[in-house]
C-alpha cells in the first residue's frame, strides 16, 4: 500500500474511534420549550450572571424530558447554583433520600462529582429535604437543556412544582468526559504515523 494512503487510513481511524468512544447527550420531551427569561432573582452565588450560565444552553430548556447517552461514558456533575431557601438534594438512579444523593444546593457552588453513566435513558431525581417533595425525571418539576456541542446538559429544579415557574432552585450541569482509551489510541495512532513517516525518510535517503 502507498504509505501516504496508509497515513490517511490511519488518521481517519483514530478520529473514527474518538467519535465512537465519546458519548453524546440527547434531550427530548413532547413538551413545548420554556424560556429561561424567568430565572431571574437572588441567586447563589451572589452576582452570578444568569445569562452567562445558561448561555451555552440556548434560549429555553424541556420539562418533562427524556436524558439519554449515546455511549456508556464517565461524566461530571456540577453544583452551579440555588435559588431556594429550602435545601435540595440531586441524585442519581431511583429516588433515594439519603443513598443515592451526590450533590446537595447547600454545597459550594462548583462542587463536582464523578460517575459513569450506560447508554440510553438516564435516570435520575431532584429532593426536597424541608417539604420531602421528590421530582424524579422526566418530571414538570424539572427542565433540562442540551448544550449545543451535545456533550453537555443543564438539569434545572422547581421545588415548589408549577407554583412560582423560577426552575432555579437548584442548577446542576453535566458534562460527558472523554475516555482515557480514545486519548490513548489518539497517541498510539499518531505514533505509528510518525514512526511510518521516519521509515519513509530513511529509506528516500538509503
Amino acid at each position: 500500500m502507498n504509505i501516504s494512503k496508509t497515513l490517511v487510513a490511519t488518521a481517519l481511524s483514530i478520529a473514527s474511534f474518538g467519535a465512537m468512544a465519546d458519548a453524546t447527550i440527547s434531550v427530548t420531551s413532547a413538551q413545548a420549550p420554556t424560556s429561561f427569561a424567568g430565572l431571574t432573582g437572588t441567586f447563589d452565588p451572589v452576582g452570578a450572571n444568569l445569562s452567562d450560565i445558561f448561555s451555552t444552553f440556548g434560549t429555553s430548556f424541556l420539562k418533562e424530558a427524556t436524558v439519554s447517552f449515546s455511549n456508556m461514558t464517565p461524566v461530571k456533575f456540577t453544583f452551579l447554583g440555588k435559588e431556594a431557601g429550602n435545601t435540595n438534594a440531586f441524585g442519581l438512579g431511583v429516588i433515594d433520600s439519603v443513598g443515592n444523593r451526590v450533590l446537595l444546593n447547600t454545597n459550594t457552588p462548583g462542587t463536582t462529582v464523578s460517575s459513569s453513566v450506560l447508554s440510553g435513558d438516564f435516570s435520575f431525581y431532584f429532593y426536597d429535604l424541608n417539604t420531602g417533595v421528590t421530582a424524579s425525571n422526566p418530571s414538570f418539576a424539572i427542565g433540562v437543556a442540551q448544550g449545543t456541542d451535545k456533550s453537555k446538559a443543564l438539569f434545572v429544579f422547581n421545588d415548589s412544582g408549577s407554583k412560582d415557574g423560577d426552575y432555579d432552585d437548584m442548577v446542576v450541569s453535566v458534562t460527558a468526559v472523554p475516555e482515557v482509551e480514545t486519548y490513548a489510541m489518539m497517541l498510539a495512532g499518531l505514533g505509528l504515523m510518525g514512526t511510518i513517516a521516519r521509515r519513509r525518510n530513511k529509506a528516500k535517503v538509503a
